[in-house]
């Protein structure tokens, strides 16, 4: 069977409409696409008014099942996580102390939620293999001459390269040196990714 839109006026399938119960026939009168780009339109012209709408129906979510959303909100990371990682470094890098103002104050406002993960952190290292001596350490600064690995500033920390969350090791071929920012920065990223990007943001070669 097929149906007219009423934007375009083809003739296409019912299933080039999408769901509308308002309807006898449960079908929207617009194809996909011309619902598509009515929605667009529609929210360039309203921006401010869509974004209210939507915080206030995920705050409704929210009221009703926190663990819920949250769960949701994790999968969501889990699945688009680059982009997820990507987007966190552009909102950090537009204003770095904006973002450390607002971590700041969401510890505050959850420590509950921030003790639990310290002790996760803390478990993850506390089960890692390996271990390093004084002598082995000092081995370790010296051969990247006192220096953080990634910016060459002078060291600040001991960084796991590979990061104990990730299966990473106490053992000194998975320590080196580095400064507090890029530690900050690095957290218990893939180093891989993460390089390339952290010395681009700093213009290191």
């Amino acid at each position: 069977m097929l149906s007219a839109c009423r934007t375009c006026g083809e003739l296409k399938a019912r299933t080039e409409f999408g769901t509308n119960n308002s309807y006898s026939d449960g079908r929207q009168r617009h194809c996909k696409p011309c619902w598509a780009d009515r929605c667009s339109a529609y929210t360039a012209r309203n921006r401010k008014a869509v974004a209210e709408t939507k915080r206030a129906h995920k705050q409704r979510l929210f009221a009703a099942d926190p663990e819920k959303v949250r769960t949701a909100a994790r999968l969501l990371r889990d699945r688009k996580r680059d982009d997820y990682n990507a987007r966190q470094r552009e909102i950090y890098w537009a204003d770095p102390e904006k973002r450390r103002a607002w971590m700041r104050a969401w510890f505050q406002k959850n420590p509950e939620r921030a003790r639990i993960r310290w002790m996760k952190d803390r478990q993850h290292r506390r089960d890692a293999v390996g271990c390093v001596t004084p002598t082995q350490l000092a081995a370790r600064i010296d051969y990247w001459g006192g220096r953080c690995w990634v910016c060459y500033t002078a060291f600040e920390e001991i960084d796991h390269v590979i990061p104990v969350t990730r299966g990473g090791t106490h053992w000194p071929a998975n320590l080196r040196p580095i400064c507090k920012s890029c530690n900050t920065s690095k957290g218990a990223k893939d180093w891989r990714r993460w390089l390339p990007v952290r010395r681009a943001s700093l213009r290191v070669t």
